[in-house]
């Protein structure tokens, strides 16, 4: 699909874990981090304040951590 200015940094990353062949709890942890990420591709909460917010291990933050940072564009 065309990219065009409008589309925003969310949503082209919402996209993208959407066709990532991982787990279900693995997309659901990389939406999360997703929308916490300001309009620039940075988080604005730490990975331990995201583990403790949700509950989920630390671990499973980092690691959806990892997948984000995996997306385009390069840098989030």
């Amino acid at each position: 699909r065309l990219r065009t200015p409008e589309h925003g940094m969310r949503e082209l990353l919402t996209e993208q874990v959407g066709v990532l062949r991982i787990s279900k709890e693995e997309k659901q942890t990389a939406l999360y981090i997703v929308e916490c990420l300001d309009d620039n591709g940075y988080l604005t909460v730490s990975p331990e304040e995201m583990a403790r917010h949700t509950g989920w291990t630390p671990e499973r933050i980092w690691e959806g951590l990892r997948i984000v940072q995996g997306l385009e564009p390069a840098g989030v």
